[in-house]
């Protein structure tokens, strides 16, 4: 039901690997997908906002970071199919652990295109871009997780009573 984490959280907050941090190899697809650990020696800086909110991008497309405030919740509510890894940001701009990469480890198999429909929409700025609508899967692949992603995709899905739990938890 949300279509980019601003709608979810209401904020345009992002955080980037800082200069040293580019020169480490980074696979954020397979951090996102829980496949790769956060590599040593990696931090972050701020690049809009003032870093306030439960949920941020990074500038990759599959990766977030989410609030020390929203693990403890996702931890305390019981939900299945993620990890966090604590990640730094440079030069003290935020506390160590204040943040956490967000790695989602619950699966389904692959999304079967043919189901969804086929609709235009507005993309960035006025280009219309033809995207589907609706996600399916064969249920026999799903591992059960609250959370989870395709084999074939980064896409984050979660079951309806997280993203209650989401909508209720008054994210920043």
């Amino acid at each position: 039901d949300f279509d980019t984490t601003s709608e979810l959280t209401d904020s345009a907050d992002q955080v980037v690997l800082s200069a040293r941090s580019k020169r480490i190899a980074f696979d954020s697809f397979a951090i996102a997908r829980g496949e790769a650990p956060v590599p040593r020696g990696v931090t972050f800086v701020r690049s809009v906002g003032r870093c306030e909110a439960d949920i941020v991008g990074t500038g990759f497309a599959s990766l977030y970071v989410i609030s020390a405030r929203l693990v403890d919740g996702l931890t305390s509510d019981g939900v299945t199919g993620w990890r966090s890894t604590p990640i730094r940001f440079e030069n003290g701009e935020m506390p160590d652990g204040a943040y956490h990469a967000l790695s989602i480890t619950g699966r389904c198999g692959q999304i079967s295109y043919d189901m969804s429909a086929v609709i235009e929409k507005r993309g960035y700025g006025s280009r219309k871009a033809k995207w589907w609508r609706g996600s399916y899967f064969d249920p026999k692949t799903w591992d059960g997780s609250d959370m989870f992603t395709p084999v074939n995709w980064a896409t984050v899905f979660m079951v309806a009573h997280v993203r209650e739990m989401l909508r209720l938890y008054d994210l920043d």
